[in-house]
């Protein structure tokens, strides 16, 4: 017998003499084995496999990137596979997501980008701060047009159903462009507070939300609005649709709800609470999206992604991110989750994993 094989039957007599079988606190080393060596995120138990032991699982994170400077205001995924992030300094990236690797990054404004979206076809449209509206190729990165009909910082952006491009300003002027030539088709004032975000709804309506908590529905062909509902008591965040046509507001009253489109009736309210104590002043909730499946993720400032059933409201998972100051998320066509918090963006799955054991006291 080798010395090496004395060695390895002498450690394991030692183990198996010295392991204290009826201690609630033993883990078998073959449930060991199974505990992943990938960088995971979150904290999620659930009841342990031995008496007073409880299994940890989390989200992997496949990559982190923060290849700019800029804080990151938002993330869009196009049809052809790639992500595209808009910054606070007028910078626009195209990132590779399966490596998070730059392919290109322009600097198409003169200031922040307030509004991000993609067109059928591929273009992208960033309305800026600087008063303008953008028409940019996804593979050159170029810009195709330049649209300056605005005088106050452009805040929101939407396309409708014909691929028109509709840019609204500070001053509430919202104007419709046509996305081939970036000419100017139609305008018109909105009274009341400033909308801070609009999406086009499976009506055809163009749906604003406001600074005062309202949400408008307004008639582009009839020029006028056609319906005002105060859903929330605070600056509505953000607005999506699924593909039944029902509507999801989150506002800074840190609440996130559903809308039936044919009656504007609640279909539920949830209330988002901080994970930790922190003070936030103005506007917990940071940002909303849905996957192609219908679920809702929802990002917070306190650094948390939540995952929210949207027939019930109810919430699937949480976890909380050592980064604080979450500032826009999307799902890809791909499934995986894209989040910026500051100038950093990351790539996780959706789906938990083991990511070890906690012995609990």
């Amino acid at each position: 017998m080798s010395m090496q094989e004395a060695l390895m039957i002498r450690r394991e007599e030692y183990k198996m003499k010295h392991r204290p079988k009826e201690s609630p606190d033993y883990i078998e080393e073959k449930d060991l084995n199974n505990i992943s060596t990938e960088k995971v995120i979150g904290n999620i138990l659930e009841p342990g496999i031995t008496n007073g032991v409880v299994r940890v699982f989390g989200h992997k994170i496949v990559w982190e990137s923060n290849k700019t400077l800029s804080n990151i205001n938002h993330l869009v995924f196009s049809r052809d596979g790639y992500l595209y992030a808009a910054t606070d300094d007028g910078k626009i990236m195209k990132i590779d997501p399966n490596t998070g690797n730059n392919i290109w990054t322009y600097q198409v404004h003169k200031s922040s980008i307030n509004s991000l979206v993609l067109d059928q076809v591929g273009f992208l449209y960033t309305g800026s701060s600087d008063n303008t509206v953008k028409k940019i190729d996804p593979i050159t990165g170029k810009v195709k047009w330049i649209f300056d009909g605005h005088s106050d910082p452009v805040i929101s952006l939407a396309i409708n159903g014909e691929g028109d491009i509709f840019s609204v300003d500070n001053n509430n002027i919202i104007k419709m462009i046509d996305s081939q030539f970036g000419n100017e088709f139609w305008k018109f004032k909105v009274d009341g507070e400033s909308i801070r975000t609009m999406k086009f709804g499976l009506d055809g309506y163009l749906y604003v939300g406001c600074l005062d908590g309202s949400v408008k529905l307004i008639s582009y062909e009839a020029e006028k609005v056609m319906m005002n509902y105060m859903f929330h008591a605070h600056a509505i965040e953000d607005i999506v649709f699924d593909l039944q046509g029902n509507l999801y507001t989150c506002a800074w009253d840190n609440t996130l709800k559903k809308i039936n489109p044919t009656t504007f009736a609640f279909s539920w309210t949830k209330e988002i609470q901080p994970s930790d104590m922190i003070q936030v002043n103005m506007g917990l909730i940071t940002g909303l999206t849905i996957s192609l499946d219908g679920y809702l993720y929802l990002t917070t400032y306190d650094g948390t992604i939540r995952k929210i059933n949207p027939s019930n409201g109810n919430e699937i998972w949480k976890f909380e991110d050592y980064k604080k100051g979450h500032s826009t998320i999307t799902v890809g066509l791909d499934g995986y989750i894209y989040v910026a918090s500051y100038n950093v963006i990351k790539k996780m799955d959706d789906e938990l994993h083991l990511k070890g054991y906690r012995i609990l006291k």
